[in-house]
Protein backbone atom coordinates (compact mmCIF):
# COMPACT_ATOMS: atom_id res chain seq x y z
CA UNK A 1 0.00 0.00 0.00
CA UNK A 2 0.76 3.48 -0.85
CA UNK A 3 -0.16 7.00 0.54
CA UNK A 4 -0.29 10.14 -1.36
CA UNK A 5 -1.03 13.40 0.36
CA UNK A 6 -2.34 16.37 -1.97
CA UNK A 7 -3.53 19.62 -0.90
CA UNK A 8 -6.17 20.58 -3.93
CA UNK A 9 -8.30 23.99 -3.98
CA UNK A 10 -12.19 23.69 -2.49
CA UNK A 11 -13.62 24.79 -6.04
CA UNK A 12 -11.14 21.34 -7.75
CA UNK A 13 -11.99 18.61 -4.83
CA UNK A 14 -14.21 17.03 -7.13
CA UNK A 15 -12.24 17.18 -10.04
CA UNK A 16 -9.14 15.74 -8.20
CA UNK A 17 -11.18 12.82 -6.58
CA UNK A 18 -11.91 11.59 -10.21
CA UNK A 19 -8.40 12.02 -11.85
CA UNK A 20 -7.12 9.96 -8.35
CA UNK A 21 -9.96 7.13 -9.19
CA UNK A 22 -8.94 7.47 -13.05
CA UNK A 23 -5.90 6.04 -12.31
CA UNK A 24 -6.38 3.24 -9.43
CA UNK A 25 -6.75 5.45 -6.81
CA UNK A 26 -9.25 3.08 -4.48
CA UNK A 27 -9.74 5.63 -1.08
CA UNK A 28 -10.26 9.14 -0.47
CA UNK A 29 -10.00 10.46 2.63
CA UNK A 30 -11.30 14.10 2.44
CA UNK A 31 -9.59 16.47 5.63
CA UNK A 32 -9.68 20.37 5.84
CA UNK A 33 -6.39 22.14 5.55
CA UNK A 34 -5.91 24.34 8.72
CA UNK A 35 -2.42 25.70 8.22
CA UNK A 36 -0.53 26.11 5.40
CA UNK A 37 3.21 26.94 5.76
CA UNK A 38 4.38 28.88 1.99
CA UNK A 39 8.43 27.71 2.24
CA UNK A 40 9.21 26.93 -1.29
CA UNK A 41 12.50 25.08 -0.89
CA UNK A 42 14.75 25.11 -3.93
CA UNK A 43 14.29 21.54 -5.39
CA UNK A 44 10.57 22.68 -5.37
CA UNK A 45 11.27 25.57 -7.13
CA UNK A 46 13.42 23.57 -9.65
CA UNK A 47 11.28 21.03 -9.93
CA UNK A 48 8.59 23.73 -10.91
CA UNK A 49 11.11 25.08 -13.54
CA UNK A 50 11.65 21.66 -15.07
CA UNK A 51 7.61 21.45 -15.39
CA UNK A 52 7.74 24.40 -17.73
CA UNK A 53 9.57 23.56 -19.95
Amino acid sequence: WFAVHLIVRRSQLAQAIAELRQIGGSGVVVSPVMYIFEEEPQAYQEMLAALED
